[in-house]
């Protein structure tokens, strides 16, 4: 059953939309990633859009690697994004 799951979730993936976000991502931030999914992890691009659109708004962006410290910028980003 998680197979199938699998599989049905791999096929409605959208390659392309992922590509067009993360090609507005870089383009808004000025920044480059390898992949959407390690671009939003570490949430080290999501800092430099915020600062694009808000200068300013995020003091200074870290490279996190450690998990717990990753959710830090998401944070921030939900709090600009609602403001």
């Amino acid at each position: 059953m998680d197979a199938e799951i699998e599989t049905r979730r791999q096929e409605s993936y959208d390659h392309e939309l992922e590509d067009r976000v993360l090609d507005w991502l870089e383009d808004v931030s000025g920044q480059t990633a390898d992949s959407l999914y390690l671009a939003c992890k570490s949430g080290e691009l999501l800092c430099h859009v915020v600062n694009a659109i808000r200068p300013g708004t995020v003091a200074k962006v870290h490279a996190n690697r450690v998990a717990l410290l990753e959710r830090v910028p998401h944070s921030l980003y939900s709090t600009c994004t609602r403001e």
